[in-house]
């Protein structure tokens, strides 16, 4: 029997990774469909439940290389940090001389320059040290059988410090100031800035592009639940199926249930769409997430978390961001050659520039340019980026889309029909005019009071 698994990815550095996850997974005949989404680390598989399961999935993508964990609702989310560490501090620090020894080089201070010596010391503690997540990362993409960009990175970065490290204990390539011509701050800086570019990316992906928080707080954090005949305020996960909650004016409902007593209003707008508050009596059913606009009610919990229809709606959206609209999977399909297309061209640029000046070192120069100009690579990530962006930019308007696909289907959308029973509003009224007979002793302000 078919069953689909949504695991979240950790350890993919560009689009190549999402690519060789689900290469390695489609291999497998128990697998009917893998679709791994790198802007949300996320990756959805259809399987045969009767021949594998989701552990024996998560070990076939650690095999890859990649963390995975089952989104279920025991799972906590990997831990994801959104502030500079001290690994990215370090490295940031080491490139200041460098971008000051650069400065003054473009402005003809040749002597802000650090001596050779200094650094090939701060060059190696990068290329020895902190660049070894690179190296790791490269490593096993390679072994994976795809190529991702921090093979461009490694490549280009250790050209780049060999080179200044021969240029350095060979004494050759010195200029007329006496100073070894080496490169150890294009390596420093390469990885340095290609260092803070994931690390912001990472950031905005966590933060900016998923919307769905605000759906979370849409349920209360603390509740008024009744123990031993005593109402008591108490933490959401706390409660239990068969707790009356009490939920009063300005309070949104914690749980699916059903109203044992009192009365009220409440806006279920966020799930119906309807804009005019229900009545709630005894008997009357309430939704998760529903905000008490009047009155007082006592309700007993049926549904908590994910089996609430809120629940059920935020898993829907979250696997739809997850989701791959057509033209993300040519997006991917170009990516996927994107790395080894980059090494070639560098490579040929490598023969072409010493077949034409005759010397190697310009040659190495101008094919480590290739291969770290190409390492942020946009291609990738921009499509499924956007489809986040554009799905968390509905949720905040009230539009959610069953997958990316709708989502890109809905571009091409020329028409929309609606019928005529006046559900088409904002939900929120507007007095437009006022008219007052002129016999009523009543003013405009006396008419909004009343």
């Amino acid at each position: 029997m078919q069953q689909k698994v949504r695991f979240q990815i950790g350890g993919m550095t560009c689009q190549a990774c999402a690519s060789r996850i689900e290469k390695v997974l489609n291999k497998k005949d128990f697998v009917q469909a893998a679709s791994v989404n790198f802007a949300s680390e996320e990756a959805q598989v259809v399987f045969d439940d009767s021949r594998t399961d989701a552990a024996a999935l998560a070990e076939i993508i650690a095999k890859a290389g990649f963390e995975a964990v089952e989104k279920t609702d025991a799972a906590a989310e990997m831990p994801s940090e959104n502030h500079i560490g001290w690994r990215l501090w370090l490295l940031l620090a080491i490139n200041v001389p460098f971008l000051v020894g650069m400065a003054g080089m473009m402005t003809g201070h040749h002597d802000w320059m650090m001596p050779a010596a200094w650094q090939f010391v701060l060059a190696s503690v990068v290329q020895l040290w902190l660049a070894v997540p690179f190296y790791k990362s490269a490593w096993a993409s390679i072994k994976g059988g795809l190529a991702n960009m921090d093979v461009l990175v490694t490549v280009g970065t250790v050209a780049i410090y060999l080179y200044s490290v021969f240029m350095v204990f060979h004494h050759r390539g010195m200029g007329h100031d006496g100073m070894a011509h080496v490169y150890f701050e294009a390596g420093v800086m390469v990885v340095g800035f290609v260092s803070l570019g994931k690390f912001l990316e990472h950031r905005a992906k966590k933060s900016s592009l998923n919307s769905l928080g605000l759906l979370l707080k849409l349920t209360p954090r603390q509740v008024n639940v009744e123990r031993n005949g005593q109402w008591q305020s108490l933490p959401l996960d706390q409660v239990q199926i068969g707790d009356l909650i009490r939920a009063s004016h300005g309070e949104r409902i914690a749980a699916d249930g059903i109203v044992e007593s009192g009365s009220g209003w409440a806006d279920e707008s966020h799930l119906t769409g309807e804009s005019q508050p229900e009545a709630k009596t005894a008997g009357s059913k309430v939704l998760a997430g529903a905000m008490i606009t009047d009155g007082s009610i006592v309700y007993r919990a049926r549904q908590l978390g994910s089996q609430t229809l809120l629940g059920d709606m935020m898993a829907a959206l979250s696997e739809a961001q997850g989701s791959k609209a057509p033209i993300a999977r040519v997006a991917d399909k170009a990516a996927a050659v994107f790395v080894p297309a980059v090494v070639g061209i560098a490579a040929l640029t490598f023969v072409l520039t010493w077949f034409f000046k005759g010397d190697w070192i310009p040659a190495l120069m101008n094919a480590v340019a290739v291969l770290v100009i190409a390492c942020p690579c946009a291609l990738g990530l921009a499509t499924p980026a956007a489809i986040m962006v554009g799905m968390g930019k509905a949720v905040r308007h009230g539009i959610w889309f069953k997958d990316a696909a709708a989502m890109e289907a809905a571009a091409r959308v020329n028409a929309v029909v609606l019928d005529k029973t006046g559900t088409l509003t904002e939900g929120k009224p507007e007095v437009a005019a006022v008219y007052l007979r002129p016999s009523e002793n009543t003013d405009e302000n006396e008419l909004y009071r009343l």
